[in-house]
């Protein structure tokens, strides 16, 4: 039985193509390879600049409050301490900052007197409300209020206009004379939207370029068949004439 066998120009012909396409592919490869991480790098760093920045914002407007706090206590001293008190949980009460965010003040013994973003009236105990973890949030605010500088509190609580429970992030500090719980939160449900909204628009964008790269492969891969076989042939003739 006769074995098969490859003619000089076929020969040729599959050399040059693999060597070819093996130098165009890799490279194209390495390349997608690269791309992919990077913008997965990026979409990282987006969404961490966006949580950084909203975290910041949340700190400052804690910070804002405790100045005016400081002042009137400094500047309004001969005034009944009740009264002041009054007119700072009345202020507090009708601030509102970022996504839905708002300031809370409640007492270390878990009576709230500003509870989303309304001065309560009565008694209203805090120690056993808990978010859709389960985590106890008084007892969370009270340990990061007795610390200096106090401390930011990760958790979900539903906005002040919805029952569904969002992502949240909160600075609270104590003032340990009155017995203060003072913070601000804030909801990361925004910004996560529009973080995917960008990461939404890169991926499409990656995609495209993807798209040209492997388009631009496909057109190399047409050229280098046809330049392949003209070379193979002419080769071939070469090696013929060599041979006769």
């Amino acid at each position: 039985m006769k074995k098969p066998t490859i003619s000089v120009k076929m020969g040729i012909f599959y050399l040059l193509f693999i060597t070819v396409f093996l130098s165009i592919l890799i490279p194209n490869s390495l390349w997608i390879h690269a791309t992919i991480d990077h913008y997965q790098e990026e979409i990282a760093d987006l969404k961490k600049a966006s949580f950084l920045q909203q975290q910041a914002a949340v700190r400052e407007e804690v910070g804002d409050i405790l100045h005016y706090i400081y002042y009137k206590r400094q500047f309004e001293s001969d005034r009944p301490l009740e009264k002041i008190q009054d007119e700072i949980l009345d202020y507090l009460a009708t601030l509102r900052f970022g996504n839905g965010g708002y300031f809370f003040v409640v007492r270390y013994d878990g009576q709230a007197l500003v509870f989303e973003g309304k001065r309560v009236q009565g008694e209203l105990d805090l120690r056993n409300v808990t978010d859709t973890t389960g985590v106890r949030l008084f007892d969370v605010a009270l340990t990061l209020a007795q610390k200096p500088g106090g401390g930011y509190h990760h958790y979900f609580y539903k906005k002040l206009d919805g029952d569904t429970p969002q992502p949240k992030i909160s600075y609270v500090v104590g003032i340990p004379d009155w017995q203060w719980i003072v913070g601000a939160g804030d909801y990361l449900d925004d910004a996560s939207r529009e973080a995917a909204i960008i990461q939404a628009r890169m991926t499409q964008n990656l995609k495209s370029e993807i798209f040209r790269a492997v388009l631009l492969l496909v057109l190399f891969i047409f050229i280098l068949i046809f330049l392949s076989t003209v070379v193979s042939m002419q080769l071939d003739k070469q090696f013929t004439l060599f041979r006769d």
